[in-house]
């Protein structure tokens, strides 16, 4: 499965759910701005304001 982008918040976490994904990475997703993001570095930049370091 493959996430194609531009994406929402739903369909991010979906793909999420079905990786095998730290708790950590899924905590932050989880919480991002239910948005709709345009590329895979504005999902990271949401999650780098929670201060979550890939």
């Amino acid at each position: 499965m493959s996430l194609t982008f531009p994406a929402v918040k739903g369909e991010i976490l979906d793909m999420a759910a079905s990786m095998d994904l730290d708790e950590e990475v899924l905590d932050k997703l989880q919480r991002i701005p239910d948005l709709e993001y345009f590329e895979d570095s504005d999902v990271t930049t949401e999650m780098q304001k929670m201060g979550y370091e890939a």
